[in-house]
């Protein structure tokens, strides 16, 4: 998909054009998430999660750095705004977006802390407060780096989580209620995000405005219909959707494949999360259980707001579709919780057959 979205441009009337470019860079970033997936696998999770702090120090200090940038609105070394965004900090050619690692971070972080503490999971302080204090200053600086989309939907996981390692409900309303409340005085404070926000309520009247996006997003979805226009096929993705390849490609998926296709993109996320789930709950231990319910549900979560907000469902937000959209630092995290998950996995599986080795000595 993301070769024809950014690679094929079929004009009416002239020969097609090619660009590969972006199908390129992509192929390199899947290399190199490969690579290290299968490298996570044969690495011990429990290691990774020990490790946890330092990964949050790391990339509070990215974010903080992202912050700044933000704050001040002018370019930093290794920051450069794009499209009026300070989200990614530039190594040469390459740019990394430290909030889609943030969220990897946070999760070996809980999967650590419950694993140490979870008899004191209903205690307010030490299984509420204390496990809270750092993830809530990851948040923070995501949204002051300008990704609230991105802020949310880390809330989200982490209030699942925090379900999941059995904190009190109240705790968690709690949370629900100041997160709430955090979003709408983000978005008064926003114009333009508050224009953004309520412009999905009635594409159709802004869609020369804030709701262009969404409105052609809808036009590509309806024109593809039960079986889509065919591969390649698309016309909204030549001048009509921007982002067509990143934030929208499923709406290029809808057009070219039609809805049977968005169909088997929700199945493929929804057996992904069935997967995760079905790991964390043959775990040797509490933080494999964590990790793997963690990152099976980021990603799913990832899928489904896209999907929503392509839909019309949601307000139109920078969120990519997980192993779909362009972009590196997107692919990096997918496949980064792949090789985690599987790692987990792996350690289950270890343990079931030094189990049988042990059954079958024991039973002569």
């Amino acid at each position: 998909m993301l070769y024809s979205t950014s690679g094929m441009d079929w004009r009416p009337g002239g020969a097609p054009t090619i660009d590969n470019t972006s199908l390129i860079k992509q192929l390199t970033f899947i290399a190199i998430g490969g690579v290290v997936a299968v490298f996570l696998h044969y690495f011990d999770y429990r290691t990774l999660c020990k490790m946890s702090k330092y990964f949050m120090i790391i990339i509070g200090v990215m974010l903080l750095y992202l912050a700044l940038a933000n704050l001040l609105k002018k370019n930093l070394p290794f920051v450069r705004s794009i499209k009026g965004a300070y989200r990614w900090i530039r190594l040469g050619s390459l740019s990394i977006q430290p909030s889609e690692f943030a969220k990897i971070a946070i999760i070996l972080f809980m999967a650590d802390y419950y694993h140490r503490f979870n008899r004191h999971s209903g205690n307010f302080l030490r299984g509420f407060v204390y496990p809270s204090l750092p993830i809530a200053g990851i948040g923070i600086l995501i949204i002051a780096g300008g990704s609230l989309s991105v802020t949310m939907i880390t809330g989200a996981l982490v209030v699942g989580l925090l379900f999941v390692c059995g904190v009190r409900m109240r705790y968690l309303a709690a949370v629900g209620a100041l997160g709430v409340g955090l979003f709408a005085l983000v978005a008064q404070i926003s114009p333009e995000r508050m224009r953004r926000i309520t412009s999905f309520m009635d594409p159709e009247a802004v869609a020369q405005g804030e709701g262009y996006q969404l409105w052609n997003s809808l036009l590509a979805l309806g024109s593809g219909g039960p079986y889509g226009r065919g591969f390649t096929e698309s016309r909204m993705k030549l001048e009509y959707l921007p982002e067509a390849h990143n934030d929208f490609i499923l709406s290029i998926v809808g057009e070219e494949l039609g809805f049977l296709g968005l169909c088997v993109v929700i199945v493929l996320y929804l057996a992904f999360l069935y997967g995760s789930f079905k790991i964390a709950a043959e775990a040797t231990d509490y933080r494999g259980m964590i990790v793997a319910t963690g990152l099976g549900l980021g990603i799913c979560l990832h899928g489904m707001v896209n999907i929503g907000v392509i839909s019309g469902a949601f307000p139109t937000t920078g969120v990519t579709a997980p192993f779909l959209s362009y972009g590196g630092s997107s692919m990096l995290s997918a496949l980064i919780s792949v090789g985690i998950i599987m790692s987990v996995a792996r350690e289950s599986e270890r343990a079931k057959l030094e189990g049988m080795e042990e059954f079958e000595e024991t039973k002569y």
